[in-house]
């Protein structure tokens, strides 16, 4: 889940231009950076080290951050396949229900919206379109300024925050089905304790790295270990109503390591002092007097600020039947039959059986079936973001449209082979 702004834009290139010179990186022309190494499919956990572990988001390129981007993006709708199947066990269509990995895949996209080249906005082209001519390009430069000052630090957050994720994330579950998937060779006597002790010493050992990969202090891996666990849970699970709640149980727990993760991140891209707040992530608070009094008094006008954006700005793109469509975050998370006043969930999850989901849903629905309360009001409330994202998690687990290719056949062979694809990178 993430905050959809506005396009980077000329500014923002003219911006990259002028300022990547200042950092120790082989700059020849800006294509060059839209490289990277080839990796092949299925994504294993060498491919995720392959797509995570290069470049430097804080000062690269902007193409570089494009290309990682979607790439993260080709790998999540790799992985939703490769774990609805391992966890779908003998009933292969019967149990299909998106995991953690099949939201990403559109989160991730969604992302790569906030980095592309053209404004495309909905709320953008609404306003555009009620204003004379000549005002249009002084509203549009001045949007275009707002979301690319500071070098392009609200971009850049988004590009930080996703790529640590998937490498945490990612390396976790294609570790899990290396040891679970004996179709791909698995392990014939499964230890779950085994599996999760090699998870957690490399989530210790990323704690080593520079802080341009992990800026925020780590998350208990608790909810992460417990998600894996549902998830090995529900192979073995041959009811269909158990599995599915089961699918939703490490949904929600690896949903809530996420959200713990970025937590800084997404404080610092609905900041209006972002390169402030990306410089706290990085380095602490400044001690002294004025730097507290500053902080004291951006607080407030941040908080309206992200407020506002919350309620007009901020989408995620899921695919439909009749195409992609935009699920403003500010509002209530849509019926899938088309009701307007109220959310229906799939039969498999309308009643909870499991105690265990039972006490998640009490700690993250904060709506009480209440249509109108399943909106966030403030993106940076992690309350706010998981009482979305449970609501939206458990009405679309059945939704087989989120299991499309996030590219096309020519866009993932581009990206497979390490570059931008064409119609993003000649556009």
């Amino acid at each position: 889940m993430v905050a959809r702004t506005l396009r980077i834009g000329r500014a923002g290139r003219r911006s990259d231009a002028r300022l990547r010179d200042r950092h120790a990186v082989d700059l020849t022309t800006e294509s060059a950076h839209a490289q990277a190494e080839p990796i092949t499919l299925p994504i294993t956990r060498g491919e995720v080290a392959v797509i995570a572990s290069a470049g430097f988001p804080l000062w690269e390129p902007i193409d570089t951050m494009q290309l990682r981007n979607h790439r993260i993006t080709l790998a999540y709708g790799d992985l939703s396949h490769q774990l609805s199947r391992l966890t779908a066990g003998s009933d292969k269509e019967g149990s299909r229900n998106a995991n953690w990995c099949t939201f990403a895949t559109w989160s991730s996209r969604t992302i790569g919206t906030c980095i592309d080249r053209k404004p495309e906005h909905g709320l953008i082209r609404h306003l555009l379109r009620r204003l004379p001519s000549p005002l249009r390009h002084l509203f549009f430069g001045f949007v275009e300024t707002l979301m690319c000052r500071g070098h392009g630090a609200i971009y850049r957050t988004l590009a930080i925050g996703n790529r640590l994720v998937f490498l945490e994330i990612g390396t976790a579950v294609t570790h899990f089905l290396e040891c679970f998937d004996w179709a791909r060779g698995g392990t014939s006597d499964p230890n779950f304790e085994a599996y999760w002790s090699d998870v957690e010493a490399f989530l210790t050992g990323l704690r080593q790295l520079d802080p341009s990969w992990l800026a925020t202090s780590p998350p208990n891996p608790q909810n992460l270990q417990a998600g894996m666990q549902a998830y090995f849970d529900a192979i073995s699970e041959t009811n269909p109503k158990a599995k599915a709640e089961l699918v939703l149980l490490g949904n929600l727990l690896v949903g809530a390591y996420e959200q713990t993760r970025v937590d800084g991140y997404l404080t610092a891209t609905l900041s209006l002092f972002t390169t402030s707040w990306l410089h706290r992530l990085m380095r602490g608070p400044k001690p002294g007097f004025v730097a507290f009094l500053g902080r004291g008094l951006a607080a407030p006008v941040s908080s309206l600020y992200a407020l506002f954006t919350t309620r007009f700005f901020l989408a995620l793109e899921l695919p439909s039947p009749g195409g992609m469509t935009e699920l403003m975050v500010g509002k209530p998370v849509p019926s899938m039959n088309g009701s307007s006043r109220q959310l229906d969930f799939p039969e498999t999850l309308r009643h909870i059986a499991n105690p265990k989901l039972q006490a998640i849903l009490t700690c993250y629905d904060l709506s009480d079936r209440r249509y109108d309360d399943t909106r966030a009001r403030n993106w940076t409330s992690f309350a706010d973001r998981m009482n979305y994202i449970t609501n939206l998690f458990r009405s679309r687990q059945c939704d087989l449209a989120l299991f499309q290719s996030p590219w096309s056949l020519d866009q993932e062979a581009s990206l497979l082979a390490g570059r931008l694809p064409a119609s993003r990178a000649d556009e």
